[in-house]
């Protein structure tokens, strides 16, 4: 359960670098 909960947070993270990266382009 909580490898599933890291491997989201991990997914979380990773979509909100690319979505801060983009909006700053």
């Amino acid at each position: 359960m909580s490898l599933k909960i890291r491997i989201f947070s991990t997914h979380v993270t990773k979509y909100v670098q690319l979505g801060s990266s983009y909006y700053n382009q």
